[in-house]
C-alpha cells in the first residue's frame, strides 16, 4: 500500500468520525492489547480503529436489542 493509499484512508477515516465520536476508557488484559495491536500493524491502522471496528461488529450482531419493541420489554430493568 502506498503512502498516498494511505493518507487517503485516513483522510477518509478523519471525515466520517469528525465531531461525531465520543473518547471512552477501559482497561485491557495486556496479551490482549498485544493482540489488538498485531491485528492493527498487520492491516495498517491504528490501535482505536481497530478497537472501534470490533465494538461496531459486536454491536450490530447484537442490534435486536436496540429495537423499539425489546426496549420497551425491558424498560422495567432500567432504573430511570
Amino acid at each position: 500500500m502506498s503512502f498516498l493509499e494511505k493518507q487517503k484512508i485516513k483522510d477518509e477515516f478523519r471525515s466520517r468520525y469528525a465531531n461525531n465520536d465520543t473518547m471512552i476508557s477501559v482497561r485491557l488484559q495486556r496479551q490482549n492489547v498485544d493482540k489488538l495491536q498485531f491485528l492493527a500493524d498487520d492491516n495498517f491502522r491504528s490501535l482505536s480503529f481497530v478497537v472501534r471496528d470490533a465494538i461496531d461488529a459486536y454491536l450490530k450482531k447484537n442490534e435486536e436489542f436496540f429495537s423499539p419493541e425489546y426496549q420497551q420489554m425491558t424498560a422495567h430493568h432500567r432504573d430511570y
